[in-house]
């Protein structure tokens, strides 16, 4: 993120299970419209969907740091290469082969006195002949909490209704949550024959997280409504005098292993055959809560369920070199197929987060802040796909090259596509060239996006006589193939079931590569994006909507605010340059090397439900910054190296979090993060490190809306807003 200004990984503060993922996204796309490989192979999705964007995409949090040996980045359209999702670009991450053990031990905390991040890691390769390589990393995190807090409006309406009550000043966090990891990774090739290679490589992470939900308090919120028509004598206050804060987090599974054998079949004939299986499992805790329906009989730890997305691939893959007098080299021919199975599981909740229990037409039922998931949600639903490719590339003269690919991809879902790539690049000159592409791509639902459902309490903020209110409510998200979209469709909603997204991508660029170590790439894109997947507008609930619920068996319907389901049901277009520049150059008695990089990104909604909503229309269009820039300079002499990295971030509008009318809205202005890092490398074994990450403890606006609820800063923010943090780092070669 910090190198590559289009790349993107918001951290959502206090936001169910988006607090606890890592999803990136490219040039202001989906994170899941951005492919994720590890050596070249699919990485598998998170079990996490994201809640108004829809996304499903691959944790890249899951990878040990400590065992990647480079990133490499394709910012350009590649369905035609390498099938669903590329449609903003590929990240490809190379896991380490050096033979050697070392080991890191980090520590850092932020200025405010919070977040103590501990960090250690270890890694240890051998050779195994002549090209061959095991190597094991492991990696643990201990990562504290933050809280960027402020003064909470219900706070003082409870210290003047309860005088003689003590209540914490901070009744929940807004900030970073809790989180524990443990990462490991294995990369391992061997040679079988002269012509005949095995490999296999894979990941496990498993972590533990703990995030703050919204305050309830005894004087305002439903949940502690008067029950004791059903439960006499029963007053929920009495177990919560001063209110409570839900405790919301979750223990997270990821696996991943990749087996294969390549070689050649002949000199000019090589093969690539593999399979590979991921899993991503969450289960969800919640604690410090209630089901109020249940009176004096509600637990007050509950597990809500778990989610798990399984993933087969297997993959034969050959390239040929076609030897040819017709041009300036050897024309390469790549071709081959994927066959893949994806599993979306929902595993229902304990007994107690989803039921409806005596008090129901008083009190809220399922476990308060997040309903686990019912026995009508829970399932197990698959799609299978087959891909055949062909990908052919020409050097047509020692200037000239040409390149062309096609992709046919046949769904068991929605049906079959097939989309096409061809780029070419002219070297003008031994400095300069010109470059550009015109591709196709798309992007296949998940079968989590087809069928999934989810429940959960949350608040949003409305202007009433100009003074911010929050009110809470129980939203619902719902397949729109369920049994509530049948109702909701029988009084008249239009829904359809849903299809893939397609794209078209253009870009047009050059490099000049200068004698003097100046590089220069300039790239002009468009993405036109039809069918775009997101969550519809909330619809209000109504006593006929309840009616309809009830009697097709929906327990609890009454209590729902709004409903909103997945559609495609938007066009857009994203227009952008990105602009690299890179320089080396000795100062003194040492090296400097700059690296500056700068991406505008504008996207417009073309049609589509969106252009209808002018509030969702400009969340969409405006929710991050149009313009990104890094400038980066590392100056070397000696044994010394300091690092001073200026992240530029330009305006983005914030949102109050309801996606309807009554949104409301605040430009967050543009800010600049100032970096700086001094490394020693005390012997050629041993290499320390001291820093800091916004090392002027720069913050930015503060959110003015939903400030009652004491949130001090945007949680949409596409960088860190918890100020200046200072870290420690040592490296052993052993």
């Amino acid at each position: 993120a910090q190198l590559i200004p289009s790349f993107n990984v918001k951290r959502e503060a206090m936001n169910d299970g988006a607090a606890f993922v890592r999803p990136a996204r490219l040039r202001n796309l989906s994170p899941d419209q951005t492919l994720v490989m590890v050596n070249g192979k699919r990485l598998h999705r998170s079990a996490f969907i994201a809640g108004d964007s829809a996304a499903q995409a691959p944790d890249m949090a899951v990878i040990p740091s400590f065992g990647i040996k480079r990133v490499e980045v394709l910012r350009d359209g590649a369905s035609a290469q390498y099938g669903s999702d590329a449609i903003a670009g590929v990240v490809n991450i190379i896991l380490d082969t050096e033979a050697g053990v070392s080991a890191f031990a980090q520590y850092g905390e932020y200025y405010a006195g919070d977040g103590q991040k501990f960090r250690v890691g270890i890694k240890s390769g051998w050779e195994i002949g002549d090209d061959g390589y095991f190597v094991v990393s492991a990696e643990y995190t201990d990562a504290e909490a933050t809280s960027r807090t402020g003064p909470h409006a219900k706070v003082a309406l409870f210290r003047a209704t309860f005088p003689d009550l003590v209540i914490s000043d901070v009744v929940q966090r807004w900030g970073q949550p809790l989180r524990k990891s443990l990462r490991l990774m294995l990369n391992s090739k061997v040679s079988i024959t002269d012509d005949m290679s095995f490999y296999t490589f894979g990941t496990f992470a498993a972590g533990h997280g703990e995030s703050d939900f919204n305050f309830r308090s005894p004087i305002t919120s439903g949940t502690f409504k008067d029950v004791t028509s059903v439960f006499p004598g029963y007053h929920l206050i009495d177990k919560f005098p001063i209110g409570f804060t839900p405790l919301f987090g979750q223990d997270d599974r990821d696996y991943s292993i990749v087996t294969g054998i390549e070689g050649n079949i002949t000199d000019n004939l090589s093969y690539d055959f593999s399979g590979g299986y991921g899993r991503n499992e969450i289960v969800y805790f919640l604690n410090q809560t209630v089901n109020a329906s249940l009176g004096p009989d509600t637990p007050t730890k509950f597990k809500p369920g778990e989610l798990r997305q399984e993933e087969i691939n297997i993959n034969l893959d050959f390239v040929y070199t076609m030897a040819t007098d017709a041009f300036a080299d050897d024309v390469t021919i790549a071709f081959g197929a994927e066959r893949r199975q994806e599993t979306y599981s929902i595993i229902e909740g304990d007994t107690a987060s989803t039921a409806a229990g005596p008090a129901r037409f008083l009190a809220p039922t399922r476990s308060n802040g997040f309903g686990g998931f019912t026995k009508a949600q829970a399932g197990v639903f698959k799609q299978d796909n087959i891909g055949l490719y062909l990908d052919v590339d020409i050097p047509v003269t020692d200037a000239w090259t040409i390149a062309g690919a096609a992709r046919y991809e046949d769904y068991s879902i929605f049906g079959t596509t097939s989309n096409f790539k061809f780029s070419s690049r002219y070297e003008i000159t031994d400095n300069f060239s010109i470059r550009g592409t015109v591709s196709t791509g798309f992007r296949a639902p998940t079968p989590g996006q087809l069928l999934s459902e989810s429940i959960a309490f949350s608040f949003r903020t409305i202007n009433i006589n100009g003074v911010d209110t929050t009110i809470g409510e129980t939203r619902g998200r719902f397949s729109p193939e369920g049994v509530i979209a049948g109702v909701l469709i029988g009084q008249g909603l239009d829904l359809a079931p849903i299809t893939n997204e397609s794209a078209k991508n253009y870009s047009v660029g050059f490099v000049y590569d200068a004698d003097n170590g100046v590089n220069l790439t300039v790239d002009f894109y468009q993405i036109d994006v039809d069918n775009r997947l997101s969550t519809t507008d909330r619809i209000p609930n109504t006593p006929a909507i309840t009616a309809d619920l009830l009697a097709a068996g929906i327990s609890g319907a009454a209590e729902f605010t709004s409903f909103a389901f997945f559609q495609n049901d938007f066009n857009t277009r994203t227009k952008g340059v990105d602009v690299v520049l890179t320089y080396s150059m000795e100062v003194g008695e040492g090296n400097l090397n700059m690296n500056a990089a700068y991406n505008y990104n504008d996207t417009t909604v073309l049609s589509g439900s969106f252009l209808n909503s002018v509030v969702t229309k400009r969340r969409f269009e405006e929710g991050i910054p149009k313009n990104n820039a890094v400038l980066s300079l590392i100056y070397s002499i000696g044994e010394w190296d300091i690092t001073t990295r200026a992240r530029y971030y330009g305006k983005f509008t914030d949102n109050g979090d309801n996606n309807d009318p009554t949104d409301l809205f605040q430009i967050i202005g543009a800010i600049t993060f100032i970096d700086l890092n001094i490394g020693y490398n005390i012997n050629d074994k041993v290499r320390f490190t001291v820093g800091a990450e916004n090392i002027l403890g720069t913050y930015p606006d503060k959110a003015l809306h939903q400030a009652d609820r004491g949130k001090l800063y945007s949680r949409h923010s596409p960088y860190d807003t918890d100020g200046g943090k200072y870290f420690a780092r040592v490296n052993v070669d052993f």
